[in-house]
């Protein structure tokens, strides 16, 4: 199996949503996350750019949104952006959930009919 670092990324322009009040700005360089059909990215924001130090973020890409999750979603290394987003695409597409949205609202609503305990599993699954 190749692991993430050993697979070629395309490199892209990333649209994202500034966190209000920061400096970020409107698009950051990035790369295409393989097997998610173009729908989530991965770039290394900097301190500079917001309020914390240079960590990889995984966006959705319709959107411009930073993907969240209760726990720590942001990655010390390329790789494991990378696993945590194919992860994500992985998990969401399972269970029937369309990310091609640009409709937050539209995005969210299956997920936010979760009880805590199906959004923990969805998260373990996520990271597993």
């Amino acid at each position: 199996m190749t692991s993430p670092s050993e697979v070629p990324l395309e490199p892209i322009l990333i649209r994202i949503v500034p966190t209000p009040g920061s400096n970020a700005v409107p698009e950051v360089s990035g790369f295409l996350v393989p097997g998610t059909n173009g729908l989530l990215g991965i770039d290394m924001r900097s301190a500079a750019e917001g309020e914390y130090p240079e960590i990889w973020v995984v966006t959705h890409l319709p959107t411009g949104l930073e993907i969240l999750s209760p726990v720590d979603t942001r990655a010390n290394s390329k790789e494991h952006a990378l696993r945590f987003a194919q992860g994500f695409f992985r998990e969401w597409s399972r269970r029937g959930w369309d990310l091609s949205s640009t409709d937050k609202t539209q995005l969210v609503t299956a997920y936010v009919k979760l009880t805590r305990m199906e959004a923990l599993r969805f998260w373990d699954q996520v990271y597993s």
